[in-house]
């Protein structure tokens, strides 16, 4: 169903209202400046810029009807009696409608989507998430990943793609991404040559956003 439009206008901000939260947020629209999605009396659980967008709205998807097309799954279900703002910063001048859709009933998950700034040669650990979009990854970071059975591999960014095929269609030169939807990996070691802003996809539970996994 239709949400509401966003106002035609670079930099023009328009917050929809709704009272529930659908499982899909959708729009045909180029990249917009910002987007902020914040459930009153549990908190915000989506806080993106336009730089994570390539990789979350083509996360896990197998293709898409058009190249600005972006589906953005925000809940596992459909989430019932909540207030919710939805604010979008345009980027172009053409107005656009979103669009909230659901497949699920009595969504208790929100998977959430989350900007981190890491720092040069810091070596953060990024654990509990579904998914890692690190979309300016140099040639000469450095990235380990831990899985659960123990095994410890270093991955360079050329991998990263081809590991991609094997859960999604949607992937190529600048998707440097990590899918940890099945859960397997513990932890990820990053260590970029420059500091950088990587994006995060987790999940959390409906009423207590702070209870992540």
């Amino acid at each position: 169903m239709k949400l509401g439009t966003v106002v035609g206008g670079a930099g023009v901000s328009t917050t929809i209202e709704t009272t529930f939260l659908p499982q899909f947020i959708m729009f045909d629209a180029a990249a917009p400046t910002s987007i902020r999605i914040n459930v009153l009396g549990d908190g915000v659980i989506w806080d993106v810029t336009a730089a994570a967008l390539p990789g979350l709205r083509t996360m896990r998807m197998l293709s898409q009807v058009t190249a600005t097309e972006h589906v953005l799954p925000v809940a596992n279900g459909l989430v019932k009696g909540k207030n919710v703002q939805i604010t979008i910063v345009n980027s172009a001048a053409p107005a656009f409608d979103v669009y909230g859709s659901s497949i699920n009933n009595n969504g208790n998950v929100y998977i959430q989507g989350l900007t981190q700034n890491v720092l040069a040669s810091s070596g953060i650990f990024i654990d509990k998430f579904a998914y890692l979009f690190l979309p300016s990854m140099a040639a000469a970071d450095i990235m380990n990943i831990m899985y659960n059975d123990g095994l410890v591999q270093q991955t360079d960014r050329f991998e990263l793609p081809g590991l991609l095929q094997l859960t999604q269609g949607i992937n190529g030169a600048g998707i440097y991404a990590v899918d940890n939807f099945n859960g397997k990996i513990r932890t990820v070691q990053f260590t970029p040559v420059a500091a950088q802003l990587v994006f995060k996809v987790r999940f959390s539970a409906v009423g207590d956003v702070s209870q992540s996994f």
